[in-house]
């Protein structure tokens, strides 16, 4: 619940009742922008709301276009079509920077990828798997090589991280180190565990909110393949990943998972053990209580539990964190900047966009 309170909006209670299913066709809230109009899967047109209790926008009009492809989405920034490219991703990224005519602006680290074991989210279906072996785990771990990733797939707008946070997340994680890129050792700690040859899925979403992650998906199935394992990488529609995590469509299948897991806050950590979420990646009630108690604590308690509940998923490889990545936006001529708020993922605080002149 606690993640999702970033997604609750204020609407009047009349004009919801009255308008009963059609209110989504011409929604009221409290926001500072009044919506316009709207084409499914197509844009979103908004006006200034110039009476707003907290920062009346400096524009009159906002249009927000749903331009699914990266290269789309950089082409109607280069012609001049769109002022702001969101999350742009792979070589979008150095023709931006290397444009005269555009800006790229960045948000230090606010979200986490990382590779998830699908077989320990439920004590059945982690009962006999491969992956309850943490050799299993820790070869997983020494297999990927994090640093070309960042390099080749994020254009070096992330940084390694070690633990279930990002690095603009909560006071108090270590300073821990993702474990060093050996191939030689991951292939001896598959030896020892006895699953050499083992043939396995590797789900990722297509989201261009989520910049990266379905190549970064692809990497880690080759690296994965170079120290013995047998993977295809296989991308999935962004609603049907969600469902067939929650329904543990995958669990029992040996399968892995590459996804954004949200890294500012303490529902980061609860996300990985909560027994009782929608969806668990590493099946554990104690380390979910201490997740929970996260919750209930501040200052320098807050910082010395956050530290011990990260050594220990460290410990214990409960996942294999891999980059913390950059919120990276496109800027056209007539931006002059803007510091999106940003909750759960999305990008909030329109109103604080900064046009030139």
């Amino acid at each position: 619940f606690i993640p999702m309170l970033a997604y609750m909006q204020i609407t009047p209670k009349a004009a919801v009742e009255a308008a009963g299913g059609s209110f989504g066709d011409h929604p009221i809230g409290a926001g500072p922008f009044k919506f316009v109009s709207a084409r499914v899967d197509d844009r979103v047109a908004l006006e200034a709301f110039t009476n707003h209790y907290r920062k009346v926008p400096g524009f009159k009009e906002l249009e927000l276009r749903l331009i699914p492809e990266v290269t789309t989405r950089l082409a109607s920034l280069q012609a001049g079509e769109s002022d702001i490219m969101l999350k742009p991703s792979g070589p979008a990224i150095p023709a931006i920077e290397g444009d005269s005519n555009l800006k790229l602006n960045q948000i230090e680290s606010t979200s986490l990828n990382g590779i998830i074991f699908l077989d320990l989210g439920t004590p059945e279906t982690a009962a006999g798997s491969p992956w309850s072996d943490p050799r299993m785990r820790e070869a997983v771990a020494h297999a990927v090589d994090i640093d070309t990733i960042i390099e080749k797939i994020y254009f070096e707008h992330a940084v390694p991280v070690a633990v279930p946070s990002a690095v603009a997340g909560l006071p108090g994680v270590p300073d821990l180190l993702p474990r060093v890129y050996d191939p030689a050792k991951a292939k001896a700690l598959i030896d020892q565990a006895g699953h050499a040859d083992l043939e396995f899925s590797i789900y990722s979403y297509t989201s261009g909110a989520q910049a990266g992650n379905t190549e970064t998906a692809d990497a880690v199935s080759t690296y994965l393949n170079a120290v013995g394992f047998k993977t295809q990488s296989r991308p999935v529609e962004y609603a049907a990943f969600f469902d067939s995590v929650r329904g543990n469509a995958w669990s029992g299948t040996g399968a892995l998972s590459v996804q954004v897991l949200g890294g500012r806050a303490q529902e980061s950590f609860l996300g990985v053990v909560d027994p009782g979420a929608s969806q668990t990646y590493y099946y554990s009630e104690e380390l979910a209580i201490e997740a929970k108690t996260l919750f209930t604590l501040a200052g320098e308690a807050l910082e010395e539990a956050v530290g011990e509940l990260s050594q220990k998923l460290y410990d214990q490889i409960a996942y294999v964190p891999l980059v913390s990545q950059n919120y990276v936006q496109g800027y056209g001529k007539r931006i002059r900047g803007w510091a999106p708020r940003m909750r759960a993922g999305y990008e909030l605080g329109m109103e604080y966009i900064e046009l030139e002149g």
